[in-house]
């Protein structure tokens, strides 16, 4: 649905996914410190999010007050106005979960006001038109030059549950009854969470948002009505209300509902936080989440990289190009090399507005490191839409030794012969 996308945003899925974002936008801040070309600073310090739900919005509110404590702070060197984060939204309005049937608009006003009183640009009823490494195109003709983009667009269900031969809704989802049981399969099939539309309890034709909370008294609620049926006894419906929902909306700042009572500033971040501490699975982590919060006010953020890689891990990625974009550069090389697997490169020799195409490459061929190259690379361009595998130059020969001696035992073993010609061949 947005080209680019898979490839080039960090996910909010799990904890590695998260731990790779911070210590990604610690490294954008440590290299717009020392960078000194003022387009690839400006890149390096714009921060593109995609989806103005919960996740989105409160990541973009929680960027800005980062941005604002390390340029004070760590990185002096960068002013807190380079900084720009963007927040686009398809919808009319950032937190669609607060506009259900019975809705809350005057708390996604406030969230909207805190957003811009933050600094983050937020471009409702806008999508994604594509995403490279260098920058996102936006549905309303705008490009917004970026190292960053961080994906908060809602999910669909996976290839596994689109393949079952169960009921679904619009979204995809399993649809279940009061019980949560899965109609046609009554006691056999039942369903929770994400991927099921579970009727929500006391709001007639609503079901349970994609939230935590649900799944897990859902989930409850499954396990009591196996137990029940095990004894020959009839299941309960699922009775869970809900006790409220809300986000974070920057620094000592939320906007909540709780039991139909709306909520917002100081007030909401408090109920936020005690929330959130209160569904910890256990009082070691409650202590330690908040002796965090007690801390860090007083002695700053930890702007430590925390690495779960282990150093001989290698880092290969798949990048989408659209036509006419500059991929590689002799100025700028970069640290990575390509592998081309669909479309084709435009190798050029630019001399003020005058361009020489040199060569071009296709599927199969690489670029991006001078010394593994048979003619001198000045600019790379995609020639239409461009696939390619990147990996780092430092690693790239000890990869491609690897790679080598695979399949040298590949060919010998005489299981694929097919794929790895023999020395005969």
């Amino acid at each position: 649905a947005y080209p680019g996308l898979a490839e080039h945003a960090f996910k909010l899925k799990t904890y590695e996914d998260v731990l790779r974002l911070r210590n990604h936008i610690i490294s954008m801040f440590e290299l717009a410190d020392v960078e000194r070309d003022e387009v690839e600073r400006r890149r390096l310090l714009t921060f593109f999010i995609a989806g103005g739900g919960y996740a989105g919005t409160e990541v973009a509110g929680e960027l800005s007050d980062l941005a604002r404590r390390l340029t004070k702070r760590e990185y002096k060197r960068v002013k807190l106005d380079e900084v720009r984060v963007v927040l686009i939204h398809p919808g009319p309005n950032i937190l669609p979960e607060l506009q259900g049937a019975e809705g809350h608009p005057k708390l996604v006003s406030y969230a909207e006001r805190r957003m811009r009183e933050l600094g983050v640009e937020v471009q409702t009823n806008t999508k994604v038109a594509a995403a490279t490494p260098n920058h996102v195109d936006l549905s309303n003709g705008d490009r917004v030059p970026t190292r960053t983009i961080i994906s908060a667009v809602g999910t669909k269900p996976p290839p596994v549950v689109a393949s079952l031969p169960l009921p679904k809704d619009e979204r995809g989802r399993i649809v279940t009854d009061e019980y949560c049981r899965v109609p046609g399969h009554e006691g056999v099939v039942w369903a929770a969470g994400d991927n099921a539309s579970v009727p929500l309890p006391f709001k007639k034709g609503q079901t349970c948002p994609p939230v935590a909370i649900y799944a897990m008294y859902a989930g409850k609620r499954i396990g009591k009505n196996i137990a029940l049926g095990l004894d020959g006894r009839k299941p309960k419906k699922f009775r869970f209300p809900g006790i409220g929902q809300g986000a974070s909306v920057g620094r000592r700042s939320a906007v909540a509902e709780l039991k139909g009572i709306e909520l917002t500033g100081l007030p909401a971040w408090l109920v936020w936080r005690l929330l959130l501490t209160y569904y910890f699975p256990s009082w070691d982590r409650r202590l330690r989440l908040m002796t965090d919060w007690l801390i860090w006010p007083i002695v700053g953020r930890d702007v430590v990289e925390l690495r779960t890689q282990a150093p001989g891990d290698y880092e290969v990625r798949q990048n989408v190009f659209q036509p006419g974009e500059i991929v590689a550069e002799e100025e700028r090389t970069g640290r990575y090399i390509h592998i081309i697997v669909e479309g084709e490169i435009e190798v050029l020799h630019k001399e003020g507005e005058l361009e020489q195409v040199l060569n071009t490459l296709g599927p199969g061929d690489h670029f991006g490191a001078r010394w593994m190259d048979s003619f001198e690379l000045e600019v790379a361009r995609a020639k239409g839409v461009v696939r390619t595998v990147s990996m780092r130059r430092d690693q790239a020969p000890r990869l491609q030794e690897v790679l080598k001696t695979a399949g040298q035992l590949v060919a010998e073993s005489g299981y694929f012969p097919a794929i790895v010609p023999t020395k005969k061949d």
